[in-house]
């Protein structure tokens, strides 16, 4: 900044316990800063339901946490040298009809794994498995056998327990391998108790993984998913309507995958909005006919004449299937598409043909 020299900021060693002199560095919300010191900070696990909306996700997470602090927007938590041992951190909470916000402070060896793999470009693999923790007397009961239970029961207190499936990503490789209930005992060679532990044992191409499953111990050979991280790089707008291929976070969410089109976003006052067809659903058929990807829905709707109804099949994040019919309206809301391109963003206008609004302009009168 200007003739300022600013030194790097300095992350604790992952090997390294927490010492007991930690100190809080927060942005509030009246634009001050505040400087706290942590007593008594605290490991905790945490596994929040899903939002009612997908507005964000939440996976289970293990953090720190401590008692009796202001409210705040976050920022680092650091020792007496200022090497920076977590970053405490607002998190956005479902809670009913609500969204409400709780604080804890993530572990910094997770910032700086995801750190490094973006300074050597490197890809970030996930087992496309959603995992948390069961006690050890669980997982005896089922079916954790002495062997496996007395180097569990070797680990630091804190990490007696295991990891379980709890969800499974919906057409990803581990669908095929892995079974919700199925207890994680280890990953290529290395035991696993703990979140972190197991996404970071994750970054290779190739997993082999030991399971419990109904009492017997199998190994099984697993294809993590390599996250580009690129993001939406298509989508199609129609009827004032957004759609792309459904992403992985929506499997995710959902705990489903159909083929068809992701309604992203709807434009107030557009006929989708007018006849009902709402963001966060997926269309899987035209007038009947099967959709499988954004190339076949643009294919079916952008010859659909204005004003004559269209029926879509949707599905709902619940599962819940709906036939809605909808009625273009090229003049204001036009069919375009927009894509990625070496060179940027381009947008590509589907205008009606004379037919298709002469057919229209017909089924008015």
């Amino acid at each position: 900044m200007g003739d300022v020299t600013v030194p790097r900021v300095k992350f604790a060693n992952p090997d390294t316990p927490l010492p007991n002199d930690l100190f809080r560095l927060v942005y509030r919300q009246d634009g001050t800063y505040q400087f706290n010191r942590l007593a008594n900070l605290s490991r905790v696990s945490i596994a929040l339901e899903r939002p009612r909306l997908p507005r964000f996700q939440q996976l289970p997470l293990d953090a720190y946490s401590a008692a009796n602090l202001p409210p705040s927007l976050g920022g680092p938590v650091v020792d007496a040298d200022g090497v920076i041992h977590a970053l405490w951190t607002s998190f956005a909470v479902q809670d009913g009809k609500d969204i409400t916000e709780a604080e804890w402070a993530i572990p910094i060896q997770l910032v700086a794994e995801t750190l490094n793999n973006y300074r050597e470009n490197a890809g970030y693999y996930t087992l496309d498995a959603r995992l948390y923790y069961k006690s050890l007397s669980e997982a005896i009961e089922l079916g954790l056998g002495d062997d496996w239970l007395q180097r569990f029961a070797a680990l630091d207190a804190a990490n007696r327990r295991v990891l379980y499936v709890e969800q499974i990503v919906p057409g990803s490789a581990a669908q095929g391998i892995l079974r919700a209930g199925d207890i994680l005992l280890s990953i290529n060679g290395e035991i696993v108790s703990e979140l972190q532990a197991a996404q970071a044992l994750s970054q290779h191409p190739t997993l082999t993984l030991e399971i419990l499953r109904a009492g017997e111990v199998l190994s099984l050979e697993c294809l993590p998913t390599l996250l580009d991280g690129v993001g939406t790089r298509r989508a199609v707008s129609w009827a004032g309507a957004l759609f792309q291929n459904p992403h992985r976070e929506i499997a995710l969410y959902t705990g489903i995958r159909e083929p068809g089109v992701y309604i992203a976003h709807t434009e107030p006052g557009s006929p989708a909005v007018w006849d009902r067809l709402y963001r966060n659903r997926l269309v899987t058929a035209v007038n009947g006919e099967p959709i499988h990807n954004l190339d076949e829905f643009l294919a079916r709707v952008r010859h659909i004449p204005q004003d004559e109804y269209a029926r879509l099949t949707t599905v709902s994040m619940s599962g819940r299937r709906d036939i809605i019919s909808v009625a273009p309206e090229y003049y204001f809301w036009p069919t375009f598409e927009i894509d990625w391109t070496p060179q940027g963003w381009r947008r590509t206008d589907y205008s009606p043909s004379p037919s298709t609004l002469a057919r229209g302009s017909a089924h008015n009168h």
